[in-house]
């Protein structure tokens, strides 16, 4: 008896434990190609999305049109999928155009970046690098 309650209360114990919290792949800091911004890729909600966290001036100077604030817009929403591939919606704020986006980790340091509009007849995929924060020093 004692070790059916040992064993119940172990059980319990589980039960009531805080799952733990595991990150995708996918989150952290990535640089465009051309080092114009970083983009954190982090849940929000129950998907993931992808905010800028720097930019540099003529990234935003093309973006003044359609988004006068680009540090702090999304540009990657909708996030599912993992553990290494990613479907959503991308925003090119220069262009304000919407796209659906593909994400597929090449390997822990670069991440493929697709974009696709008119029904997929246009397609465009970039690599970007993994950065250790938020920010780029200025050249």
């Amino acid at each position: 008896m004692t070790r059916i309650l040992t064993f119940l209360a172990a059980l319990a114990a589980l039960a009531t434990a805080a799952p733990a919290t595991a990150t995708a792949p996918v989150e952290g800091y990535w640089r465009s190609p051309r080092s114009t911004i970083v983009i954190h890729i982090a849940p929000c909600g129950q998907q993931l999305c992808g905010t800028v966290t720097w930019a540099n001036d003529r990234a935003k100077q093309n973006a003044a049109k359609h988004e006068p604030h680009l540090v702090g817009a999304r540009l990657l929403t909708g996030l599912r999928g993992g553990p290494t591939k990613y479907n959503g919606s991308v925003w090119i704020p220069d262009q304000d155009l919407h796209a659906t986006a593909k994400l597929q980790m090449l390997n822990e340091r670069s991440l493929q970046v697709s974009g696709c509009v008119f029904f997929g007849l246009l397609c465009r995929s970039q690599v970007w690098p993994r950065v250790d924060g938020p920010v780029l020093a200025e050249r």
